[in-house]
């Protein structure tokens, strides 16, 4: 999950390709459309939907035109999203695959259905309009939640970091410390990897440190990690 991050990343932080994206997430486009939308070359559009395309966000079909020989067109073919959370007592990074049905709130689900039968273009138009102003007011509320959640755990975790600066002076073991607390991990093997440790190493510094403090036995106690 590490490396598809990074990959991914690496994929978006182009600001020319995000506006690829942006387009390609309205409807199909072929490169020269592109080009003239965002305002660089066609050569570069190709190269940047190269890229694309080699990270599977994006795919491309070849069109029949009446207006010439056939088009290659390029549509969106992956659903993920990329969250990154950086407070001075908190840090996240997921990239989270996308594979839900539509859902979360059964009446704007059957508002939605409902719409489908509307004959009339504009006023189906206008429907699904309102209901994606409400999808954007719950969503809002949603992330309005999360950043409330998100801020009690930085508060937490930084009374955490503070107890354990007091108690451990050896920067070892207080990542060992952190790594417990904050990675959730569930075996030595998941935090010998996380700190680049060997496994017995990890072991060994366990063992002193639950020799002098009740906090090590608590968290281990705490935690679905494997007793040595």
């Amino acid at each position: 999950m590490e490396q598809e991050m990074e990959n991914l990343l690496l994929v978006v932080a182009n600001p020319t390709r995000r506006a690829i994206l942006e387009h390609l997430a309205r409807e199909p486009h072929y490169a020269l459309q592109l080009a003239k939308r965002i305002g660089v070359s066609q050569q570069a559009i190709m190269k940047h939907l190269a890229v694309l395309e080699a990270a599977a966000i994006v795919g491309s079909t070849e069109v029949p035109s009446q207006e010439g020989p056939p088009r290659r067109y390029y549509a969106l073919k992956r659903r993920f999203s990329i969250r990154i959370d950086v407070r001075p007592d908190y840090f996240d990074s997921r990239v989270m695959v996308v594979e839900h049905e539509p859902g979360g709130d059964e009446t704007l689900l059957n508002e939605f259905w409902r719409s489908r039968s509307e004959r009339d273009l504009e006023r189906r138009a206008e429907r699904l309009s309102a209901i994606l102003g409400t999808i954007d007011e719950r969503l809002s509320a949603l992330e309005e939640g999360y950043d409330r959640l998100v801020a009690l755990k930085e508060e937490v975790q930084r009374e955490i970091h503070r107890i354990i600066a007091e108690l451990y002076s050896d920067y070892r073991h207080r990542e060992i410390l952190y790594c417990l607390v904050e990675s959730h991990a569930t075996c030595l093997d998941d935090v010998s990897e996380m700190l680049d440790l060997r496994k017995k190493a990890v072991q060994e510094l366990l063992e002193g440190m639950s020799a002098h403090h009740r906090l090590v036995d608590a968290l281990l106690t705490a935690l679905p990690l494997e007793r040595m």
